[in-house]
């Protein structure tokens, strides 16, 4: 499957490194920030959709890695709403599931 950017989203994710983490799980979310920032990234975590929605409103990210599993909302609506209201962020679903169904629904909807 290939991804087709415009210019600007192509851009906009080259100048900003901000990753954002969401993940119920505090070791995973520590975890993944730990790795991420050892690599020199700007890393911001969220226990929830919630959490992420509103970090989300206060600063752009290029890239959110999201569990797909979560209490309240999950992952996946999570992700819908991601890169429908924020083109310039990517998405990346996390499980630890190993199921080929919630893979291919992650791709469908765009991570």
């Amino acid at each position: 499957m290939a991804i087709l950017l415009d210019q600007s989203t192509h851009q906009a994710l080259l100048d900003n490194r901000n990753i954002l983490v969401v993940d119920d799980e505090e070791p995973i979310r520590r975890l993944l920030a730990y790795l991420l920032h050892s690599h020199g990234y700007p890393v911001e975590c969220a226990a929830d959709a919630r959490e992420a929605r509103q970090k989300l409103s206060d600063q752009p990210f290029a890239l959110m890695l999201c569990d797909v599993n979560m209490p309240g909302e999950s992952g996946m609506d999570l992700v819908r709403h991601i890169l429908a209201e924020h083109k310039h962020t990517a998405a990346i679903m996390v499980t630890g599931l190993d199921s080929s169904v919630l893979a291919n629904a992650a791709l469908e909807v765009g991570a």
